[in-house]
């Protein structure tokens, strides 16, 4: 089975050309598959969440940001996490309940709080991301190393395009 596992990813020949969409059905858009993909491994991934620290797949994502850069306000972490402000807000409002966070005023806006992390909350955030680097792992032994980097670079290019030329969400709060 080892020497059959980069075989899984690979459905059709390599011909040097690009794929043609033109007779794509639902299934074979890449959009489609990258959410289905997403959804996957968000449910996997909210499962483990729940049971090991019971907290929702937000609250982890939200500690990890602030584990990058901190203090942060709602919107900020709303921009970075590419999400509407009000699940951002219940769950940093869940995680000060916990201990996990701080909320203060923000000096540069006195309408808007900061969040930090707490001591237990780096403690824990630098848990869940140790646990999360293990995961990545399991998906990228899935693949060639070439196929990672490959891999890697064409999300960033997608990522990118997506953040510069799709329409931000409309955001209630900001009307």
């Amino acid at each position: 089975m080892d020497g059959d596992k980069n075989k899984i990813v690979t459905t059709a020949a390599r011909t040097g050309e690009r794929p043609d969409p033109s007779t794509w059905n639902q299934n074979d858009l890449l959009s489609y598959k990258l959410a289905i993909l997403s959804r996957l491994f968000e449910r996997g991934s909210e499962a483990q969440l729940a049971r090991r620290y019971e907290l929702w797949l937000t609250d982890c994502r939200l500690l990890g940001h602030l584990l990058a850069k901190s203090p942060r306000t709602v919107r900020d972490l709303a921009e970075d996490m590419v999400m509407d402000k009000a699940p951002i807000s219940r769950s940093a409002s869940r995680l000060v309940e916990k201990g996990m966070l701080t909320r203060e005023a923000d000096p540069a806006d006195g309408r808007s709080a900061v969040f930090n992390l707490t001591v237990e909350g780096r403690k824990l955030a630098s848990t869940i991301m140790s646990n999360a680097r293990v995961g990545q792992n399991r998906f990228l032994n899935l693949l060639k190393p070439e196929d990672c980097w490959v891999l890697m670079d064409a999300i960033d290019v997608l990522l990118t395009f997506a953040k510069t030329t799709q329409p931000k969400a409309r955001d209630p709060e900001d009307e």
